[in-house]
């Protein structure tokens, strides 16, 4: 069977099929399917197999299947993208910092990789626009981000257009793409075209696991959005500026302190506007984002003759401003500040100036608002830009979420989903521990829908991000002989068995979206509960709050109890789905044990510390990281009896299973002299807590 496996993987691999052969790989232990994937890492972390890498590369470093430059370049590319405080190498000079291919002496695929974060981090760097294969999406993104940064997203359009709609979904490059062609839209005002970008599918695949030192750039995105359409206050972006500036994220950084300099201006507080500007030119100016620093300059400006000259506007604003539009707004400023004096250069720019395509998102915030400033300006700018920059809407303060859809879902009214949040959850599927459907508080027996597939289809694509699937996934998933045509009766038959069962209890009641054209069978995410997406969220919390002890252990605990079990698989999982979303569950939900129990040590919650991470170890027994954590957390709590206990069981398993001895820093952490408590009694002396027969007969020579 196993020698089935390597071979499909191989050939999927050869195909390019990663995404496919990602599913086989996960079922795979075998040390060939280990070296044909990471052979291929790049390419399996373009499609969102990061935890695969990740899991692999230390297993196959330590089996000798890689080498050690091989094993730390992937290390590295996974630091970069997953680690928000990762920082990229100081020791390359500038000059080659600027050329992705010799950075850190990685691969030209790797750099590409590395290239993702350094544009976010403030790094130039060149990519060749005419590679071939599938860096091209990533080069394409960094050519993107940094157009962006030099105020040029018509330019932006243009590159990224015609490589969105056609790449292939579901990969790092593509959401990338359509993050950089979304900003694009939103900073043009280009509805039109960014009703067809979906942003959601980005946001979907940043999500994963691995992926977290990208997300500010879809968090801005959120936030610009909603600036643009009135709907977003400062403690969001306050927020993502801290976040960024954490992640070592300096583009977001800058781009977010001009985003609340804009919130301010718009809700007339100038004074704050002007100071919030004065403070973006600096950060930018430091950082050498050149256009961004004149950007924030004219704010500033305009902020500044606001609120009677509050604000440190450089005497040479004008002078900064690096493009030609650019220039034009300055003038604009300029004459609304000036009154009259400055008459005919207003006359100028009504005569019939192009509008400045790439500055309309400043245009709109400079003339929305109730000031002398902006009334000045929609004065003096060109009847013919009037309908082309809209002011954005009057934005009201709050202090919960800011941010909202900028459209109803298809086919909704407002009245309608008021009428749906009305109702809230109706149906809750719980899939850990077992399988259970209740629809409004009573259990749909089990058995009535095992028929036809359909409690195995239901599983499938409440699995699915957003619970949508495609029609030909759930064919291949539950009728793998099955032509497509046969397929959809099939499906036809199993959506309307659970239609029917879920109506003889809630009458009227159906849970599945309408046909959105997309050939994707949906259910209704505003009235469907799932538990094990509240336990993801949550474990999630855990890994995602490093630095915070008591958020990391309240998400842990949560965790803890909604994870009653592993996920429940279906008789029909001929593609493996199910099997490998039980795996990547299982796994999150040690990590985040092994997460809780590290931050209750160091808050001296020592027995809470003890049982989170004998709940990691109940799941894998082989876990050093939490044997560790669960010895420190009993000597701590005066339990040095079974602290010892449980490091011989762990030791014979450990080395019957892998023929190693467990790691140095285990054996330390078993020998360290006291309980582990501040000012607690010893236990025993180094010697005797080492000195077991069994355990040093295998490691002779440690």
């Amino acid at each position: 069977m196993s020698a089935l496996f390597d071979s499909a993987l191989r050939v999927l691999v050869e195909r390019g099929a990663f995404d496919r052969a990602a599913a086989i790989a996960r079922i795979s232990s075998s040390e060939a399917a280990a070296s044909v994937i990471l052979g291929h890492a790049e390419e399996f972390i373009d499609v969102g197999e990061v935890a695969l890498i990740r899991r692999l590369v230390g297993q196959a470093q330590a089996r000798s299947l890689i080498t050690t430059e091989r094993a730390a370049s992937i290390e590295v590319v996974l630091s970069a993208l997953g680690d928000p405080g990762f920082r990229l190498p100081e020791t390359i000079p500038s000059q080659e910092r600027s050329e992705l291919p010799s950075l850190a002496g990685v691969t030209p695929s790797d750099a590409l990789l590395l290239g993702c974060r350094a544009v976010l981090a403030g790094e130039s760097v060149s990519s060749r626009g005419d590679d071939v294969a599938e860096p091209i999406g990533l080069a394409a993104h960094l050519q993107a981000v940094q157009l962006l940064r030099d105020g040029r997203p018509g330019a932006v359009q243009r590159l990224v257009g015609p490589r969105v709609f056609s790449s292939m979904e579901g990969s790092l490059a593509t959401a990338l793409l359509r993050l950089d062609m979304a900003i694009a839209c939103v900073l043009l005002g280009d509805d039109r075209m960014s009703d067809c970008i979906s942003d959601s599918l980005a946001r979907e695949f940043f999500m994963r696991d691995g992926y977290s030192a990208l997300r500010d750039e879809e968090t801005f995105l959120l936030a610009l959005d909603a600036l643009a359409h009135g709907s977003c206050d400062l403690s969001s972006i306050d927020a993502l500026v801290s976040e960024a500036e954490r992640s070592g994220n300096e583009l977001i950084r800058v781009a977010a302190l001009m985003m609340g300099a804009a919130v301010e201006y718009v809700q007339g507080d100038y004074r704050s506007a002007g100071l919030r500007s004065a403070i973006a030119a600096g950060a930018a100016g430091r950082a050498g984002f050149a256009h961004l620093e004149a950007e924030a300059n004219v704010l500033c400006c305009a902020a500044a003759g606001s609120s009677m000259g509050i604000g440190a506007v450089p005497p040479n604003w004008e002078d900064t401003c690096d493009t030609g539009e650019l220039s034009a707004v300055a003038k604009l400023v300029r004459s609304a500040l000036g009154g009259d004096e400055d008459l005919q250069d207003s006359q100028r720019i009504r005569g019939g100036a192009a509008l400045p395509s790439d500055e309309i998102w400043l245009l709109r915030v400079l003339l929305s608002g109730k000031g002398d400033v902006p009334e000045r300006l929609r004065n003096l700018i060109p009847h013919t830009w009037a309908t082309a920059i809209p002011p954005i809407p009057l934005l009201q303060s709050t202090s919960s979420i800011t941010v909202r859809p900028r459209r109803q879902p298809a086919g909704r009214c407002d009245d309608e989903g008021l009428a749906e949040a009305a109702l809230g959850v109706r149906l809750k599927l719980g899939l850990l521990g077992g399988f259970s459907l209740n629809v409004d508080g009573k259990q749909v027996p089990e058995w009535h829908i095992d028929r036809r597939a359909t409690k195995a289809m239901l599983v499938f694509i409440a699995l699915h991000p957003k619970l949508s699937a495609k029609r030909y996934e759930i064919i291949e998933q539950l009728w793998p002989d099955c032509d497509y045509k046969a397929g959809l009766d099939k499906i036809y038959q199993a959506t309307s068995t659970l239609r029917k069962e879920i109506s003889a209890v809630a009458p009227g009641f159906d849970p599945f979206l309408s046909s959105r054209g997309d050939r994707s069978v949906s259910l209704d995410p505003a009235v469907i509960e799932c538990d094990f997406l509240e336990f993801e969220e949550a474990a999630r919390e855990a890994l995602a709050s490093e630095g915070d002890d008591m958020r990391v252990l309240d998400a842990a605990i949560r965790s803890e109890k909604l994870y009653t079990g592993d996920l429940f698989v279906p008789t029909r999982d001929f593609m493996g789905y199910v099997v490998a979303r039980r795996q990547e569950l299982r796994e999150l939900y040690v990590d985040a044990m092994v997460a809780g129990a590290e931050a209750a040590l160091r808050l001296g919650r020592y027995r809470i510390s003890a049982r989170l991470a004998d709940a990691a170890t109940a799941v894998d027994d082989l876990r050093e990281d939490a044997v560790e954590v669960l010895i420190q957390a009993l000597r701590a709590s005066g339990r040095v009896f079974e602290a010892e206990q449980r490091y011989k069981r762990f030791a014979v398993r450990f080395v019957d299973r892998t023929h190693m001895p467990p790691s140095k820093r285990l054996r330390k952490a078993m020998s360290a002299k006291g309980n582990g408590a501040k000012g607690g009694p010893a236990a025993r002396s180094e010697g005797d807590l080492i000195s077991y027969p069994p355990i040093r007969a295998w490691f002779p020579h440690d």
